[in-house]
Order: C-alpha cells, then sequence, then structure tokens
C-alpha cells in the first residue's frame, strides 16, 4: 500500500459509455475494478489510462472482452481479501475481513458488516430507476477500508 493507504475506483455496467466524469474521479486512484457489463474493449484501454485495470466480464460481454477478462477473481489487500464478480455477491461466513464487489443491478451499494463490505457501485452509464449515475471509491488502509458511492 502506498503510504500505508491504497485507493481503488470501482466501475460497473457501462454498456461501452465511458462518462467523462469518470476520468476526475479516478484521476487520483491505484487501481480501477471494472464489474462488468463493460459493453467494449475501449473501455478498459481508456480506463487504463487512469490506472492499471482489473476486470470481470458481464452477461452482455462477448468475445473478444470475455477473452481479456475473467468471470470472476479473488486477490489480497492489506488484512482484506477482495472478491470481484459481476452478479450480485452476497455476505458469507467470512473468517477473515472480505470485500465483495458485483455490479448487474445498475443499483449502487455499500453494506458493512463484521469488518467486511459489500460493495456495488452502480451504472456509471446507464443507471436505473432514481439513481443517478455512480461510481464507488474504496480506500484501504492500515486502520481498515471504507468505501463510497460517488454520483455525478
Amino acid at each position: 500500500m502506498t503510504g500505508g493507504q491504497h485507493k481503488i475506483g470501482i466501475i460497473s455496467d457501462t454498456h461501452g459509455v465511458l462518462p467523462g466524469e469518470v476520468h476526475q474521479l479516478f484521476k487520483d486512484v491505484d487501481q480501477i475494478i471494472h464489474a462488468g457489463d463493460i459493453g467494449h474493449e475501449d473501455i478498459l484501454i481508456e480506463l487504463q489510462t487512469l490506472a492499471p485495470v482489473a476486470a470481470v466480464y458481464g452477461n452482455v460481454d462477448r468475445q473478444p472482452l470475455r477473452a481479456k477478462t475473467r468471470e470472476r477473481f479473488e486477490f489480497s489487500m492489506g488484512d482484506y481479501k477482495i472478491i470481484v464478480a459481476h452478479f450480485p455477491l452476497y455476505f458469507g461466513d467470512e473468517k477473515t475481513p472480505t470485500i465483495r464487489i458485483s455490479g448487474h443491478t445498475h443499483k449502487p451499494l455499500v453494506l458493512q458488516r463484521r469488518g467486511s463490505l459489500l460493495i456495488n457501485p452502480g451504472s456509471a452509464a446507464f443507471p436505473r430507476g432514481e439513481y443517478k449515475p455512480s461510481v464507488a471509491l474504496l480506500t484501504i488502509a492500515e486502520a481498515g477500508a471504507r468505501a463510497e458511492i460517488v454520483y455525478f
């Protein structure tokens, strides 16, 4: 972690459209996670100009996106296990602090339970219902993890 802190930009359900606001919102992130329904490879290429990108494919993503992404991935950062998939993830029987990131619903959500987080950034391009376009910002530090939904 840089300076004891790592900042991750989380985005999902772009469906081929990357709003310009995302560039400003992700200007200081160390990494970007795209939680699927990317829509076009150009989205990942553009996001990579801001920070390294890790992505899963969603139900609308076809080749060549599926060949360049995964259905699900896990990694560790600090004391946290991070799990990313497109379809909604729910709290499990967490033995260690876990951050579960998903998309699909186009509805933003941050829930915390017993030191673990559940994050859905909503949709940056095609929100549903009363929601505005949104992304999530996740900060992991020695003191813990926190996530916020940012609407634009």
